[in-house]
């Protein structure tokens, strides 16, 4: 089944490649797929970890692959009822505000100006354009 999918894969892009197929037809067809191979990985995922559970080694070797048990941590500092972790957390906060907000003002200079309190010259920042297509589904009435 994974050869097929592969050569469909190739094929469709080889079509395109050649013009025999519409490449906006055969993005949504990937689009498509990838939205259906999401959904299946995570419920796959969660079946092998339950398999995983059968075997008592923590690495498993199976068909050429390593599948290995971990355990994996994660904290939740807001329990720890910390004032001075709060704190640093609303400063982290603010700091990122403040910083968006710079950005937003760099991002309207047009020519350079001078920080009235430094003297020192800032220049509006590099823009990169790249070109890209979305693809969305409409929305049926």
């Amino acid at each position: 089944m994974k050869n097929k999918i592969i050569e469909h894969l190739n094929k469709l892009s080889d079509d395109v490649s050649l013009g025999y197929i519409n490449a906006f037809d055969a993005l949504i067809e990937l689009k498509e797929l990838e939205n259906a191979l999401k959904t299946a990985l995570d419920v796959v995922k969660d079946a092998a970890k339950e398999e995983a559970e059968n075997y008592d080694e923590k690495t498993i070797d199976y068909k050429g692959f390593e599948f290995t048990k971990i355990s994996r941590r994660t904290y939740d500092f807001k329990a720890c009822e910390s004032s001075q972790y709060n704190l640093i957390a609303k400063k982290e906060t603010d700091i990122k505000a403040k910083k968006k907000e710079y950005e937003n003002f760099l991002k309207s200079l047009k020519n350079p100006v001078a920080d009235a309190e430094t003297g020192e010259m800032i220049y509006p920042p590099a823009v990169k354009f790249t070109d890209i297509v979305t693809l969305r589904k409409k929305k049926t009435k």
